[in-house]
């Protein structure tokens, strides 16, 4: 008797992914945070053929980017998106001699809108004075979402400065506690939680600019009249003005709203000149 032999070659089958067998946890995600790739994959070689697993987590086709890995010995990898999208990734299996299976998963990145505070520098100024505004909001997109910032400076509900600058600048006219509204929003739609700031704003008395007698002087007695010039930056009008013709504090003519002049009557003394005092208000008691 004889014995033979015969020479039987065994081709190499790829990796199985198997049906549904690429998932991600969670799906969808915010932009900003991160799913977990997880493939389910098998081999007829079992043992003797270990698993390498790659993952392309910007679907670009290079398993090298930031991010990425490659032939790795886990079925699993995180991902994380900066900018909302339909983001799909791709997963290579491999084998140890050759075969290779490719995959895919779509992941849906939702968009989050901006978050952050508004402060004002100074907090309290006067009438006529000018505060800066700054916004300060991050969004999780990065450079990716670039924002635009909205800023309404008299509570009007009309975001009257819009720019993609974070800070601007708001005059206030006339005493209060004034709100500042603030809106930023980025570039896929997504805007703030209404934010404001509020300013308190001073009043500011009025300035008497010039005080007149017309005439001025009395050979013996007579009536001169008193004008008064007066000028406030939050032109609180009308002013109101009061006249006292004989010195003694005690305003007797007024209140006067909007009428700055007065006549006074005087007698010659051998003293000297008269003194007129006078007295300007605006309608937020300033004077």
């Amino acid at each position: 008797k004889g014995t033979a032999s015969v020479a039987i070659k065994v081709n190499n089958v790829a990796p199985t992914i198997a049906p549904g067998g690429i998932t991600a946890t969670p799906n969808p995600v915010n932009e900003g945070s991160s799913t977990s790739i997880a493939v389910n994959a098998t081999d007829p070689g079992g043992a003797n053929d270990p698993l390498s697993f790659s993952f392309d987590c910007n679907g670009d086709g290079d398993f090298t980017d930031a991010g990425d890995v490659a032939n790795q010995s886990t079925n699993t990898h995180t991902c994380t998106f900066a900018d909302d999208s339909l983001h799909a990734v791709n997963v290579s299996v491999a084998d140890g001699d050759g075969g290779v299976t490719p995959g895919i998963i779509n992941v849906t990145v939702n968009n989050v809108a901006p978050s952050g505070n508004v402060s004002a520098s100074p907090t309290t100024v006067n009438e006529g004075g000018s505060v800066s505004i700054i916004a300060s909001f991050t969004d999780p997109g990065g450079a990716n979402d670039p924002l635009t910032y909205s800023f309404d400076c008299n509570d009007d509900n009309t975001f009257e400065t819009v720019q993609s600058g974070s800070s601007t600048t708001c005059t206030f006219l006339d005493n209060s506690v004034h709100k500042v509204n603030v809106s930023v929003a980025d570039d896929d739609g997504g805007v703030s939680l209404p934010r404001f700031v509020n300013v308190n704003v001073n009043n500011v008395a009025p300035v008497v600019t010039s005080v007149t007698a017309t005439p001025d002087v009395h050979p013996v007695s007579g009536d001169s009249t008193i004008t008064v010039n007066a000028t406030d930056v939050a032109a609180d009008l009308p002013l109101t003005y009061f006249f006292n013709c004989d010195g003694d504090d005690v305003y007797e003519i007024g209140p006067q709203k909007g009428g700055n002049t007065a006549v006074c009557s005087f007698s010659a003394t051998p003293t000297g000149p008269n003194t007129v005092k006078v007295k300007v208000q605006d309608k937020d008691g300033g004077e």
